[in-house]
């Protein structure tokens, strides 16, 4: 597997009996050297000192949802710069984080604008909603029932007020429609994103990996 930069969510390094030692999203390099091993740089400051020869794990986050461990060499280690010894061929795939795994959540959001059969309705105010559960495919949503009824089809302009400090406003597509259990329920929805520029991806990458944090940390502290 050959590494871009611009598909890659994180590095992670690792002693080889698991400790963290670093994690990165930026400030890294990776040079490609089919001779002599390739060469990943990273730069920072305060970085771990190592010596030269130590083995380590690095683990590739990337965007799309997998994972995957390198055995690598440390090359050369100071505080502001750390090189690394691998080959991008020799990795093994850890679990997947699948692009369209689920993951629960509790975000507010606002449906601004639907289209149905090519008529698209502003909605003044917007509907305001719970997201309640996200992936990179799309969202599960409840919306009150008095303030909009959608159908499947319908085709739904979602702004999502606050996800990671940033704002997100995304086409998606109504797939399903869940009914309230009762009275007090609101109106289910579940959708797919139309469109999603490469920003908005990644922004959603790291929001849904952050969840994944921690939900491991929860189920962690429920064993111990």
């Amino acid at each position: 597997m050959l590494l871009s930069d611009d598909k890659i969510l994180y590095l992670s390094v690792f002693t080889v009996k698991g400790k963290l030692l670093l994690k990165v999203d930026s400030n890294f390099s990776i040079i490609r050297q089919p001779e002599h091993g390739d060469l990943l740089i990273i730069k920072g400051k305060n970085l771990p000192i190592l010596s030269r020869g130590v083995k380590i794990k690095l683990v590739v986050d990337f965007k799309g949802g997998e994972r995957v461990n390198f055995d690598c060499n440390i090359v050369m280690s100071i505080s502001q710069q750390l090189n690394i010894s691998f080959s991008q061929t020799a990795g093994t795939s850890l679990e997947e984080r699948r692009r369209y795994y689920k993951i629960d959540c509790e975000v507010k959001c606002a449906v601004r604008a639907a289209e149905r059969d090519g008529i698209v309705v502003e909605l003044s105010p917007p509907a305001f909603g719970i997201i309640k559960d996200i992936n990179l495919g799309g969202v599960f949503l409840r919306i009150d029932p008095q303030k909009v009824v959608l159908k499947v089809n319908d085709v739904i302009t979602l702004y999502i007020p606050n996800i990671m400090g940033s704002k997100l406003q995304l086409s998606a597509r109504i797939l399903r429609v869940q009914a309230p259990q009762s009275s007090e329920d609101m109106q289910g929805y579940g959708c797919c994103f139309t469109s999603v520029t490469p920003n908005d991806e990644q922004l959603l990458s790291k929001y849904i990996y952050s969840l994944q944090i921690e939900k491991r940390k929860q189920e962690a502290a429920l064993k111990s």
